[in-house]
């Protein structure tokens, strides 16, 4: 466990003196990282539901609905991108 938080917290320090040569750019570094949380988010979901530790309900897709149309009506807002130009 010592080791685990040891290489965690080294994580963060390493990748920003990586960046800063230029060697790599930042969504190098996160890509592999978002990419693996979803994954391993992924296989928690199909293995709780297989396992009958959960299950699916209409207001959990009601739910997931909201939230997803909710991001969507927030990134495609009109005013973002005038702010966006603006900088």
């Amino acid at each position: 466990m010592h080791g685990a938080n040891t290489m965690r917290g080294l994580m963060s320090p390493m990748a920003k003196f990586v960046m800063a040569s230029g060697a790599i750019g930042p969504m190098v570094i996160t890509g592999p990282r978002i990419f693996g949380a979803a994954a391993l988010f992924r296989i928690a979901s199909i293995t709780a539901l297989c396992w009958g530790m959960d299950s699916f309900s209409p207001m959990k897709i009601v739910s997931a609905i909201l939230i997803f149309g909710g991001v969507y009506l927030v990134s495609s807002a009109p005013g973002k991108m005038k702010s966006a130009k603006q900088v």
